[in-house]
């Protein structure tokens, strides 16, 4: 029993010491860059649209003034730059002689438009706000580089799920900014089959419920469980099993009539109590128009 507890000991060191050194990363600044009378790709415009973000490091330029070290990370649908500040990410690349050692480069994590604290439906345009895409997103994220912070070249761009496909499309419209490309959890193809369809029946649960009241609705209208209902099943393990799910499947993943039904309930709750809706139907909507292939045709493979 001696040895045990030694050795289940030295495992717990190991692992507070992993831990320490996952967790040396330098806090971020954050702030806010406020884009006067911004022009969205619908033809709609915001007299001032709001990018907040969080930096990591300082800029460094050569001796002709180009941006040297500057590398933008973007996050999915419905996150922030915020999910980058944690020990499995940060903690894994931003400290001293880590891949992203925020003493050599220059880190920016913005809120994307519509998420985090950057300006959304839900802060009081509700359904007005204006209809936006992935262009708009790269466009603000370009200004926010460019004019805010003085970054004239990017050493990389890179991003997870939706800001992966971000990447793909700064490939496209600025193939020169940076150095290199890296989208991760994404793939330069257009939204289709399946995916595509669950987003058409969230938009149209939705926009078809008269409780939805153009976006002026007063308490959450009852089709909000049907978009939950929809995100629940398009992101619950079951879809990953890419089988039918045949008894000895269901076995497999411990998955039961009464399981099923149990663990679907609580994400129906928590989405159901969100003070806003205006984020569900702005996902499927953005996304459904986000991508032209031809600008992903048009992308040069980076060597």
């Amino acid at each position: 029993m001696i040895p045990m507890r030694r050795s289940f000991a030295s495992l717990l060191s190991i692992a507070a010491a992993n831990f320490a050194f996952a967790a040396d990363y330098p806090t971020p600044t954050e702030s806010d860059f406020t884009i006067r009378d911004f022009r969205f790709t619908s033809g709609e415009t915001l007299p001032e649209l709001r990018l907040h973000y969080r930096t990591l490091g300082k800029p460094e330029k050569d001796a002709q003034g180009k941006t040297t070290n500057a590398v933008l990370i973007m996050h999915g649908t419905t996150g922030s730059g915020a999910q980058f500040i944690r020990p499995e990410f940060a903690g894994e690349l931003f400290g001293a002689g880590q891949p992203l050692d925020a003493t050599k480069f220059f880190i920016v994590l913005p809120d994307g438009i519509g998420h985090g604290k950057s300006s959304k439906p839900s802060d009081g345009m509700h359904a007005k706000f204006p209809r936006y895409g992935y262009l708009d997103m790269i466009e603000a994220d370009y200004r926010l580089l460019t004019d805010a912070l003085g970054v004239n070249h990017a050493r990389l761009v890179m991003g997870t799920s939706m800001g992966g496909m971000h990447t793909w499309l700064w490939g496209e419209l600025h193939p020169d900014f940076m150095d290199a490309l890296m989208p991760l959890a994404s793939l330069p193809t257009q939204i289709s089959g399946r995916n595509r369809a669950w987003r058409r029946i969230v938009i149209d649960a939705i926009r078809n419920d008269p409780a939805w009241n153009g976006g002026e609705y007063k308490s959450q209208p009852p089709s909000l469980h049907t978009a939950a209902q929809m995100l629940w099943f398009m992101s619950s393990k079951i879809r990953f099993c890419g089988k039918k799910t045949r008894p000895r499947w269901r076995k497999r993943m411990k998955f039961s009539t009464n399981s099923s039904s149990k663990s679907s309930k609580p994400t129906m709750r928590t989405m159901c109590c969100t003070p806003s809706k205006h984020h569900t139907i702005m996902i499927p909507v953005r996304i459904l128009r986000k991508f032209a292939s031809r600008f992903l045709r048009s992308i040069p493979p980076m060597i």
